[in-house]
């Protein structure tokens, strides 16, 4: 079904073009073929809109767009449930590598598919894999020896899973994570090295504890050589206990490290070590919490001269109260 009232339909000649202004929904329960031309010309279809795959009986059940029908996405193609085929021309693979996709945002959610005419290797679109089972077969799966390259912008989210053939380098912007209480971990696994460009962006979302794995993670089977900044973002306002650790990248070797980190909780930092960069308490003497009227907050630090205890209160109003005692305080006989 479509939304007519946002929907205008221009002819030339024999070819067709819809273009999409509202939205367009694929809603077909079963196998079926949804857009086609007539055999005479090449029709074009122009999402301006919205383009949904939905309503699905089985999670295999297909929709195709045939491949008499190029496709122009200005906006955003979403597959909700089942799968949609797109077997006509995007227009969005371009220039002298048709593995390139640049343009248009194309998400794919749970246990659904969205499968493109092409592979991709060079991304510079935004794509969306958000909840377990999300899948667009042929992203980063092309060739054997030809790396994979982030120039847009990618999210995996909610328990997605992505592999790439070989090493991959992040140019644009990537988002790993969790962003819902329940769900797991959303994991980039990189079959060779890993490079984070110094001007790309790297965020890592935290949605509950590492025992649920309600975070992102990037597994490095090669050399992670880390740069540019990393943000940590806790979407569902998790706050971590000062004793969970988070391996944000899982690498066989390191190079380098992030220019910055931004987001970490109060007391935390990330270590890059050996194995993996770490999301971690960054001293283990460090108390920290909210304390109301009456209330305290405890640290089993020994306080002596050269170890002095400093105490930060951050009070409502921003202002702050440092105290650094050297000299332990003797207790009270009773």
């Amino acid at each position: 079904g479509h939304d007519g009232s946002n929907l205008s339909l221009s002819l030339a000649g024999d070819a067709g073009t819809i273009i999409n202004n509202g939205t367009w929904s694929l809603e077909s329960p079963t196998n079926r073929t949804n857009l086609t031309s007539d055999g005479t010309a090449q029709g074009t279809f122009v999402n301006n809109g919205f383009l949904i795959r939905d309503n699905a009986a089985t999670p295999g059940a297909f929709v195709v767009m045939d491949n008499g029908v190029d496709l122009v996405n200005n906006n955003i193609v979403e597959v909700l449930s089942g799968e949609l085929r797109i077997g006509s021309a995007v227009t969005h693979f371009g220039g002298g590598n048709l593995e390139d996709l640049s343009g248009g945002i194309w998400a794919v959610r749970s246990n659904s598919t969205l499968n493109l005419p092409r592979t991709i290797e060079t991304n510079g679109a935004h794509l969306i894999l958000d909840g377990p089972g999300a899948s667009m077969p042929g992203l980063f799966e092309g060739r054997v020896g030809l790396n994979s390259t982030n120039a847009g912008r990618i999210e995996l989210l909610g328990g997605a899973d992505l592999s790439t053939i070989e090493g991959f380098t992040n140019l644009g912007d990537l988002v790993l994570g969790n962003d819902v209480t329940t769900g797991d971990l959303s994991t980039l696994t990189v079959n060779g090295d890993f490079t984070n460009d110094p001007l790309s962006m790297l965020t890592m979302q935290i949605g509950g504890s590492p025992v649920d794995q309600l975070y992102g993670q990037i597994d490095v089977t090669g050399t992670a050589n880390l740069d540019g900044p990393l943000t940590i973002e806790f979407p569902t306002a998790y706050t971590p206990d000062r004793s969970e650790s988070y391996d944000l990248i899982t690498y066989a070797s390191p190079v380098g490290g992030f220019s910055s980190v931004t987001g970490a909780p109060v007391g935390f930092d990330v270590f890059v070590t050996p194995t993996a960069a770490t999301l971690a308490e960054n001293d283990p003497d460090y108390a920290y919490g909210t304390v109301g009227a009456g209330g305290s907050v405890g640290t089993d630090q020994d306080v002596s001269a050269g170890n002095p205890l400093s105490v930060t209160v951050e009070t409502p109003g921003g202002g702050t109260i440092e105290i650094d005692e050297e000299t332990p305080v003797p207790a009270t006989p009773p």
